[in-house]
C-alpha cells in the first residue's frame, strides 16, 4: 500500500507578499458591505475582520526610553493599557516588541563603550 505524503499545511507555506493589495481588499469591503447590511452573515463578518485588521495608530504616555528603569515603565505602561482595554493585545504586544528592541539597543550600545 503506498503511503502519500502528508499535504503541506496552508499555515507552514509561506505567503507570497503583495498578491492582495489595498485595491483589492476595499473592492472586496465594497462588494460585501450591502450584502451585510442586507442581513447576510458572512459577509458582515468578512467586514468585521478587515475592520479590525486595519493598522490603526496609538497614542500612548510613555517615557523616554534611556535606561533599564524607563524600560520597565514603559513594558508597565504598555500592560496597564491592554489591562485597561484601552489597546488591544496584539497592539500591546507590537509595542513591547518596540521596547524590546530599544532596550537590546541601549544595551549593547553600553557594552561597546
Amino acid at each position: 500500500m503506498a503511503r502519500r505524503s502528508p499535504r503541506p499545511s496552508p499555515r507552514s507555506s509561506p505567503r507570497p507578499r503583495g498578491v492582495v493589495t489595498d485595491q483589492d481588499m476595499a473592492a472586496v469591503v465594497r462588494a460585501a458591505l450591502p450584502k451585510a447590511r442586507k442581513g447576510d452573515m458572512a459577509a458582515a463578518l468578512l467586514i468585521e475582520r478587515v475592520w479590525r485588521a486595519r493598522d490603526r495608530t496609538v497614542t500612548l504616555d510613555l517615557p523616554a526610553i534611556v535606561d533599564a528603569r524607563s524600560v520597565a515603565e514603559a513594558q508597565a505602561r504598555v500592560l496597564a493599557a491592554v489591562a485597561g482595554n484601552r489597546i488591544a493585545p496584539r497592539v500591546g504586544r507590537d509595542i513591547s516588541a518596540i521596547i524590546e528592541n530599544r532596550r537590546r539597543t541601549l544595551e549593547s550600545s553600553t557594552r561597546s563603550v
